[in-house]
């Protein structure tokens, strides 16, 4: 008789092979007690953790020496594969002998291009738009591809590699000096789903829709009369966030002191003996970016007695100075050269609209069932509802309850697919720099 599915934390099996440095192969798939896989918007690579409780000698069968590579797939309770990936081992995070014939190990794991990565240094002349070159670097140097989904607004430049960095460095820097038009930053990431590296922009980020029709919700009551608290079905648990966490946001000035709202910039032209300069302000950028939720988290004044606005050019302490040669190279500009004021700006514009995203930052872990399978890194936003801290009224609505501020799409930054105990549950952090536009005609609960 077919396997039923009891609860969303439910999944198939994993099967855990491992292949040591001499060839042998060996499987264990029955020794692993948890299994975790981490994606993240910021890193070129997918990486993550077994841990193998080992009663049958394989630690000195494999030999682990850092040289290792695993063979994962995952299945659904159907038997459908829904993950299936190859990685290097790069270390043992820790061993613990349990008992006289038993110890735990933690496994360590990377993407092969990422193992590879740190073994290569190189140096080399290169020229194109920093993407195109970055795409080339990848092709050329790790053997794997990147999608680029967006496309940066600056020129073609020339670039020397140094031969102290490795090719992800390289491409980390490129990436770096990619800005949209407005001095939106990029994002250079894996998949736990894909075998290529993707490049986009946080304005494409900030456009997409959630890929959940139904919201996941700390709690989901309709009506009281038909409150869930007593009777939760299936549907209401693969949509019930266990548990949710707002780290440090909101921390005004520790984003001054990253430029988060505004910057003086004083860029040195040595070619023609001349300096620009200009002021960045958050505004220019966060204007200009889409709002899945409506509402900038951002109000250009300050209360009375704390002082200018935050993005003001009083408020804002930071001058940042940059030797930009221009004409290093007579037919095209070389890494930090532009031609314009504006351009040069796009980079304090890309520095500060990046550290500003993270002041709404919150993580939440829910069940697996909705994510077994689907590729979400870079591709979607999560819609998330949560209950305004008040008491809920007999006659209510959804929206009247609502949480302005946490509630809303976030864009997915952070992945953690765990499995344990029988049991898949997933870690999603997001981020969101903006607010439901009904937030402004809040009122306090002042009781009955």
């Amino acid at each position: 008789m077919a396997r039923q599915i009891a609860t969303p934390y439910d999944y198939g099996k994993y099967t855990v092979k491992i292949t040591a440095a001499d060839g042998d192969v060996v499987d264990v798939s029955n020794l692993v007690i948890e299994l975790n896989f981490f994606e993240s918007l910021k890193d070129p690579f997918v990486s993550g953790t077994i841990v193998i409780v080992d009663s049958a000698n394989i630690f000195n069968f494999v030999n682990f020496l850092g040289q290792e590579r695993v063979d994962i797939t995952v299945t659904d309770i159907y038997n459908a594969v829904k993950i299936k990936k190859s990685f290097a081992i790069n270390n043992i995070r820790k061993q613990e002998k349990t008992n006289d014939t038993a110890s735990a190990y933690v496994l360590s794991f990377i993407d092969f291009h990422a193992y590879k990565d740190s073994k290569q240094i190189f140096s080399r002349a290169y020229t194109g738009k920093p993407e195109s070159i970055l795409q080339t670097i990848a092709t050329e140097q790790l053997g794997i591809n990147v999608a680029l989904r967006s496309s940066s607004i600056q020129s073609a430049m020339r670039v020397l590699t140094p031969a102290t960095d490795s090719p992800l460095q390289v491409m980390k820097w490129l990436k770096d000096r990619c800005t949209t038009s407005m001095g939106g930053q990029f994002f250079l990431h894996s998949s736990l789903y894909k075998q290529n590296l993707q490049l986009i922009s946080i304005n494409d980020l900030l456009g997409q829709g959630a890929f959940n029709s139904e919201p996941f919700s700390y709690t989901t009551p309709t009506k009281t009369q038909e409150s869930l608290y007593s009777r939760e079905t299936f549907e209401s648990l693969t949509y019930k966030i266990a548990t949710m966490n707002f780290a440090l946001n909101q921390d005004a000035l520790q984003l001054l002191n990253k430029d988060a709202y505004g910057s003086h910039n004083h860029f040195i032209d040595t070619y023609e003996e001349k300096t620009l300069e200009g002021h960045y302000s958050l505004l220019e950028v966060l204007g200009a970016m889409p709002k899945p939720n409506g509402r900038d988290d951002y109000i250009p004044r300050n209360a009375p007695g704390l002082g200018e606005a935050n993005h003001s050019s009083t408020a804002n302490g930071s001058y940042i100075s940059q030797v930009v040669t221009k004409k290093l190279f007579e037919d095209l500009f070389s890494y930090n050269e532009e031609e314009t004021l504006d351009k040069h700006l796009l980079k304090s514009k890309r520095h500060g609209f990046k550290n500003f995203v993270v002041k709404g930052m919150a993580s939440f872990q829910l069940p697996g069932f909705a994510f077994l399978g689907k590729d979400l890194i870079g591709q979607n936003q999560i819609d998330i509802f949560v209950i305004k801290d008040r008491p809920i009224e007999e006659n209510f609505t959804k929206q009247q309850i609502k949480d302005k501020k946490r509630s809303g799409k976030y864009v997915i930054t952070n992945i953690r697919n765990m499995f344990k105990n029988s049991q898949h549950s997933v870690m999603i952090t997001g981020i969101k720099i903006d607010n439901d536009p009904e937030i402004a005609s809040e009122q306090f609960y002042k009781g009955k």
